[in-house]
């Protein structure tokens, strides 16, 4: 038998592993500099301009804000047109300019989905980053997380209070940046980096204090305003460029994906001596620092043994792998680490018997759900929408299998048609996945006309056959809506609908299948009904009792065969995969997925 052998961690780089892929430098791209080779001073001149006219403004007795035309906008943002003629040579690192986040070629990106003059409202965007939030009323801070948009737009994940102004057409770059600090705060908080340091580690053009920026807003950009983060126009142009990855972010993916997968095993190998969801928790977290993750994870990880396993987003993580009635029988492990801000999504499930082996109905579950990832996987390709990858997975295998199982008494067909397959697996199937853990999707405006028939939900009134029907049909909800069922901006006729997968892209397949008592009570009619003046409600003078009613659907299922599956709690499996033009890379197949080899990777026999 073969063992896995984990492969040394590289050194962190936003490089593109050069065993997957050759990159070819395109326009946007950060260039590579030969050592020794001169390049323009951008913004140095006018820094040092700024520096000795910030210091003239120091011995007067009081500062005030300046306003500041369209005019001196523009000076803020140019720098010298031939430095070498007055005298400045700058010589770049290599090493300095290869390793800086693409943020200039990414501001390119969205503002080509900006409208064109002269539709165009404004000739500048500005944004502003994250701040350092207070830990509630005490002295201390939250963890620093930049908001994604401006990472994508500057690269900064490590300092807080930066803005952002970016000349469209001039296709310049300025952050403006809190003073360095003074007095105690140094010995506190250490130094804030200066601005000639900025510059040469981030992909911009001119760096400025704060101090200017108030000029700027009072100015208002020579009255042309700006574009901002509450634009739609913006965000709908920060979506389509997100969506779609780049050399350096897919390196980014790789490497979050690879320590992922290291954990992953790490915890699987030592399952056996861990008792406690807690104890494996923390394998993975250190395992992840270990190898040199980033300081916050994506998302909260899920470990969650037995029938913790039912709730999706279970965050306790604090359970024992027995209890005085049984013992569990699977633990479900959903979580990942994060790498130059890129995020991971890797989910396994493992057997918790002493023996390393699955259990008779837990591993029935188990190769249902691999049998619909295997499925969906052989199907992801650029063309392709998650939400048709989702309906075939219900009708094309979790409807026979429910049926083959004895879930339902219902045939293949009738099944189908109720979506009773929703009641075992109400999520999605994946999701795109990038600066966030569920990153932007990309939706479009289509008339109803030319949805597909299963779009329409007036085929029932009963809420409960809607809620299966949502859930088998939806790939996700968006903050516009559920996806096929949202209108759009109040006007009856359109909706919002997902549009296909590209090449490039990056999300999630994760189909899973759960028995989740609380959730399928609701099926069931175990529920007692409430009346419309509070009574039976927690803490009312008046309590009447009534019969549970159970819906016209429950009928179609076997609840004392699915009664018989509760202690299995759940099983999700899930893979990140960046989609191709014929396929996809699945960036975390290192974790073993088949039932035989998930039990030798528990067992120690790998």
């Amino acid at each position: 038998m073969t063992r896995i052998t984990l492969e040394p961690e590289l050194p962190m780089s936003t490089e593109p592993e050069a065993q997957d892929h050759e990159h070819k430098l395109q326009d946007g791209d950060p260039q590579m500099v030969a050592e020794g080779e001169e390049i323009p001073a951008v913004g140095k001149l006018s820094l040092m301009d700024r520096y000795l006219e910030e210091q003239r403004e120091r011995a007067l007795p009081r500062r005030t804000v300046r306003s500041v035309s369209g005019v001196a906008v523009a000076e803020l943002l140019r720098g010298p047109s031939d430095a070498s003629a007055l005298g400045v040579s700058v010589t770049a690192p290599r090493e300095v300019v290869r390793e800086k986040y693409p943020a200039k070629a990414h501001l390119r990106k969205v503002a080509s989905f900006l409208p064109a003059e002269p539709q165009r409202k404004s000739n500048y965007l500005l944004l502003e980053g994250a701040k350092v939030l207070p830990r509630g009323t005490s002295d201390q801070t939250l963890p620093f997380e930049q908001e994604s948009n401006f990472y994508y737009l500057t690269g900064n994940n490590q300092h807080p209070d930066w803005w952002l102004l970016y000349d469209i057409p001039n296709d310049k770059a300025c952050v403006f940046i809190p003073p360095q600090r003074a007095g105690r705060d140094i010995a506190y908080l250490g130094q804030l980096p200066s601005r000639e340091e900025v510059l040469a580690a981030y992909d911009v053009d001119v760096v400025n204090v704060l101090d200017e920026l108030g000029g700027v807003l009072v100015g208002r950009l020579g009255g042309s305003g700006f574009y901002g983060i509450g634009d739609d126009v913006v965000r709908e142009a920060l979506t389509w460029s997100r969506v779609v990855k780049d050399e350096v972010e897919k390196a980014s993916l790789r490497r979050a994906s690879r320590i992922s997968a290291h954990a992953h095993i790490s915890v699987a190998t030592h399952l056996r001596a861990y008792r406690t969801e807690l104890e494996a928790e923390t394998q993975f977290v250190a395992s992840c620092r270990a190898r040199k993750a980033d300081g916050q994870p994506p998302y909260a990880p899920i470990v969650a043994a037995g029938t913790n396993a039912a709730v999706l987003h279970y965050s306790a993580n604090n359970a024992s792998f027995t209890n005085p009635n049984h013992t569990r029988q699977l633990l479900l492990i959903d979580a990942a680490a994060q790498s130059n801000r890129y995020a991971s999504d890797l989910t396994r499930t493992y057997p918790l018997p002493l023996d390393g082996r699955f259990t008779d109905k837990g591993g029935a579950v188990y190769r249902v759900v691999l049998e619909a990832q295997k499925w969906a996987l052989s199907r992801v390709r650029a063309g392709v929408r998650m939400s048709d990858l989702q309906k075939g997975v219900h009708r094309e295998v979790l409807a026979p299998a429910v049926v083959e199982l004895g879930l339902v008494n219902a045939d293949i067909e009738t099944t189908r048609s109720k979506y009773l397959t929703a009641a075992f697996m109400m999520h999605g199937l994946g999701h795109h996945i990038g600066l966030d853990v569920h990153d932007v999707t990309p939706l479009r405006r289509v008339h109803t006309k030319s949805l597909p028939a299963d779009v329409d939900t007036a085929h029932t009134g009963d809420p409960l056959e809607l809620a299966l029907f949502r859930a088998a049909t939806t790939a996700r909800t968006t903050a516009r809506g559920v996806l096929g069922d949202a209108v759009v901006d109040g006007e009856e006729g359109w909706r919002w609908e997902e549009v296909a997968l590209e090449r490039d892209m990056c999300v999630t397949v994760e189909p899973g299948m759960y028995f989740n008592r609380e959730f399928l009570s609701l099926f069931r009619g175990d529920t007692p009904a409430r009346s419309s003046d509070g009574a039976n409600r927690p803490g009312s003078a008046v309590r009447r009792t009534f019969e549970p009613q159970p819906p016209p659907i429950a009928k179609l299922f076997n609840w004392h065969a699915i009664d018989t599956y509760m202690h299995v709690g759940g099983v999700r499996i899930e893979d990140t995969v960046i989609v191709t033009d014929h396929g996809y890379e699945n960036l975390t197949d290192a974790v073993p997925r088949e039932l035989e080899e998930v039990e030798a990777l528990v067992r120690g026999d790998r």
